[in-house]
């Protein structure tokens, strides 16, 4: 289905479109928005780098006595609240860098990862991991492997390497048709040998794809987020060379399954780090202050189809993550202003469409992920 036909569903965690369970705001039960990164307090209280909220007036909760270090990403799974990241311990006990929460308590996912995690993505049934690490529960996995909720194993069991990208990942996503996207800093992939996937790549189950050539490696830098729009793929990141051979793809481009398309002309900052569709539009996030030139596009803007807008002044600093809860899209990140410092915003706030509204006076580190506790 379309997101631009459905403004009471959201962009289920990387992957698809499921309905809202807030729906149009109509008495349905609402997930606690999640919030992980930094942080050490949440409203004024203790919340040690992840805390929910259940709506964006509430009041933020801890998650027991959370995690010793960075939270990147949250995600629901089988009936249970996961987090990826760097930390490695959960609720006090040994959890390298993976952890889930059931409502009461933390639990380790077996013997973890042996380095950091950064996104998630639920694929073919399993909770696909993504990041730095070589090895899962002992399994050598090389950047992505899966659990079922009791074990890890590889993307490709026949592989040696597991069948997945070199170096880094910072990126998973699986599209409407079931590819397993993958972004960050790689060069190949191993699935049956090695195959060139250079930034950017897709699984189909059977081996890794290069979408139109990639992002050449030289001074290529990465790629921090993807997203299916309509039938497009885009993705962002840090890269600023070209994708594709195509002009004006750097930071930020989109596939159409058989070439790359600029959708800017011109772009002023680092990054982009998310992405997000709320009410039928893309809104891409990160560290910037102009997309395309238009006014008042501080770390943050909107695409209608045609036309990048602003999302009313933006903030003063960095946007990490995004995630549409019902009639809101939330922005987590580094920014503590809007865009002209006149409004207070500390690292989370809500978007209804017209205004932005911190989420109880947010959090007093940055936030790195987003996501929605519906356990």
């Amino acid at each position: 289905m379309s997101p631009s036909n459905f403004d009471s569903f959201f962009e289920s965690p990387r992957g698809g479109f499921v309905e809202s369970p807030r729906g149009a705001r109509g008495g349905a039960v609402v997930p606690p928005i999640v919030a992980s990164g930094s942080f050490t307090t949440a409203g004024g209280d203790a919340a040690t780098r992840i805390a929910q909220i259940p709506e964006i007036d509430g009041d933020w909760e801890a998650l027991g006595t959370g995690l010793n270090s960075n939270g990147n990403d949250v995600l629901t799974f089988n009936g249970k609240l996961y987090v990826a990241g760097a930390f490695t311990t959960a609720g006090g006990s040994s959890a390298l860098r993976a952890a889930s929460w059931d409502g009461s308590n933390w639990a380790a996912l077996g013997t973890g990862l042996n380095g950091a995690a950064n996104e998630m993505a639920i694929y073919n049934g399993k909770l696909a991991v993504a990041g730095t690490f070589n090895f899962a529960g002992g399994t050598l996995t090389n950047r992505i492997a899966l659990w079922d909720g009791s074990s890890w194993s590889k993307l490709v069991p026949a592989e040696a390497a597991g069948g997945a990208p070199l170096l880094e990942v910072e990126a998973v996503y699986v599209d409407s048709s079931g590819n397993l996207w993958a972004g960050g800093f790689f060069d190949n992939a191993i699935v049956g040998g090695v195959v060139t996937i250079r930034r950017i790549g897709y699984f189909d189950g059977t081996t890794w794809n290069e979408p139109g050539g990639g992002i050449p490696s030289a001074g290529a830098g990465r790629v921090r987020a993807i997203i299916e729009y309509g039938s497009d793929i885009w993705i962002g990141g840090n890269y600023t060379v070209t994708v594709g051979g195509v002009a004006n793809t750097g930071n930020i481009a989109r596939w159409n399954g058989s070439a790359w398309h600029a959708v800017k002309t011109s772009f002023t900052g680092t990054d982009i780090k998310a992405f997000a569709i709320y009410k039928g539009d893309l809104y891409a996030a990160g560290g910037f202050s102009s997309m395309n030139g238009v006014a008042d596009t501080n770390n943050i803007a909107r695409w209608d189809g045609t036309t990048w807008h602003a999302v009313d002044v933006g903030f003063n600093n960095a946007v990490f993550d995004l995630v549409v809860s019902g009639d809101y899209l939330i922005a987590g990140g580094s920014f503590t202003q809007d865009g002209n410092n006149v409004n207070n915003y500390s690292r989370i706030a809500a978007w209804d469409g017209s205004s932005w509204t911190e989420v109880d006076d947010g959090t007093n580190s940055t936030v790195t992920g987003l996501g929605l506790n519906e356990i």
